[in-house]
């Protein structure tokens, strides 16, 4: 669905996005279902977790969709940071 709207009208839409920190598309959902809040979720996730998308991103996955080809870190190193720098760039790929 294509609005037309005056220059003037989106430029104050669009500042009122930004100075809100969320885009457009965002403001104007969370705008119109207030009272709705369901609606806005179902939204939000649609277009910020779209699983094939995801799915895509993360590459081959097992059977239970965790991402295959990871490394786990070691337990401890989050205690020493020099530790886990020298893990990281050992393990980089």
């Amino acid at each position: 669905m294509i609005l037309d709207l005056p220059p003037t009208t989106i430029e104050l839409i669009t500042a009122k996005a930004e100075q809100a920190g969320m885009t457009v598309d965002e403001l104007l959902i969370s705008t119109f279902t207030k009272d709705d809040e369901d609606a806005y979720y179902e939204w939000f996730y649609q277009h910020h977790f779209d699983i094939e998308r995801l799915t895509k991103a993360i590459g081959e996955t097992d059977e239970n969709g965790r991402a295959k080809h990871t490394v786990s870190p070691p337990k401890g190193l989050a205690k020493d940071k020099e530790a886990f720098r020298t893990w990281v760039k050992a393990n980089a790929s």
